[in-house]
């Protein structure tokens, strides 16, 4: 592993280049329930007495609007009073009328009908997931279903707005009082990370806030909305606010990431410091085509944080696991290669086992 250290004289961002498989942390999990919603992505304003009726649900109000916000528990690994919280990244939608406009279709993407039910298998996911996370982190973990996804009501159009921010923030101020936690460390992927990336800015009870992959700054003027509420977020303009977080911030980045160019995280990583703050800044390799998703370093990142690791501690650690994984792949392989008859045609070593991976969302 090659580190690279860059200081100013106000502030300074370590980095580190792991470029490996991190192991999967989160298999699929049973037991899940399936959850009815009102249009995962269209859904009408929520009163409250629709949020008391469910389970694991806040109801909330920002910019006249009321919604009920879905969140998912484990306490597999551990319980506590300042609970990690993972926001995942966006959905794409693919309308049910295709030329809808602002809507694009890209692979692994789906629709969503009026009265439509959160997919099985997506519940599977979430719940396996956040238990991994409790267990990961030694802690209480809860997975924050963001405005119009994984059972929680709005439009998921309207994401990565002043009103999601809203949302999202007046939900851990819900999470606080009903549970009577202390305060939170936050974790993210895309999306998830550019609201982190704000709330940041807005709250003074978050520990580690590790964002992955985010648009923590914008590189170009968008069309403004006349709405207030629909307003893009742009957590760099909200720099003067953040830079007296009380929060440790490390940024997790894959330089080739083709959806969210790592400009968007460095921007904020040289304003953030200019301004006197510090952040510690990983460079990973996700697995996928588009090397996006790197929720597993995240999580990885924030155990380490949590444990009150320093920035080479956790690369240290990382670096291992990583190592370790990659070998247990070969002896998968040449052990495969023992069984194999004799008059097969070695197929030789996967070239994929020694690739930097991650799993995907959610």
């Amino acid at each position: 592993m090659s580190t690279r250290v860059r200081r100013k004289a106000n502030g300074w961002a370590s980095r580190a280049l792991l470029a490996a498989l991190v192991p999967s942390l989160w298999p699929m999990s049973a037991g899940a329930e399936t959850t009815r919603i009102h249009d995962t992505y269209r859904a009408p304003a929520a009163a409250r007495e629709q949020c008391d009726e469910r389970e694991n649900v806040v109801h909330v109000s920002a910019y006249g609007r009321d919604f009920c916000i879905r969140y998912y528990v484990s306490e597999d690994g551990g319980s506590g009073r300042e609970p990690v919280v993972y926001l995942s990244g966006d959905h794409e939608i693919i309308s049910a009328r295709r030329n809808e406009p602002g809507e694009r279709a890209v692979p692994g993407s789906y629709e969503q009908g009026p009265e439509s039910q959160v997919d099985e298998r997506e519940i599977k996911k979430i719940t396996g997931r956040v238990r991994d996370v409790s267990r990961t982190t030694g802690t209480t973990a809860i997975y924050l279903a963001r405005m119009g996804l994984d059972g929680s009501s709005g439009y998921h159009r309207e994401r990565r707005t002043m009103l999601e921010l809203s949302v999202m923030n007046a939900a851990l101020d819900a999470l606080k009082r009903k549970h009577d936690y202390e305060g939170f460390h936050l974790v993210g992927q895309s999306g998830g990370s550019t609201l982190i990336g704000a709330i940041l800015a807005l709250r003074d009870d978050i520990g580690c806030a590790v964002p992955g992959s985010g648009r923590l700054a914008r590189l170009r003027e968008t069309r403004p909305s006349h709405d207030p509420a629909l307003q893009r977020l742009d957590p760099s303009s909200m720099i003067p606010a953040t830079v007296h977080s009380k929060a440790r911030i490390l940024v997790v980045t894959d330089p080739r990431d083709r959806v969210v160019q790592r400009e968007h995280q460095e921007t904020f990583i040289e304003d953030l410091e200019e301004a006197g703050g510090h952040i510690d800044q990983f460079y990973v390799h996700a697995r996928d085509e588009n090397h996006h998703g790197v929720s597993d370093y995240a999580i990885f990142v924030t155990a380490g944080c949590m444990r009150g690791k320093s920035y080479e501690q956790i690369a240290r650690t990382l670096n291992e696991q990583v190592a370790e994984k990659v070998r247990a792949r070969k002896r998968a392989k040449a052990a495969e290669k023992l069984d194999q008859p004799k008059d097969d045609e070695p197929r030789g070593d996967d070239p994929k086992d020694d690739e930097p991976g991650e799993a995907a969302r959610p």
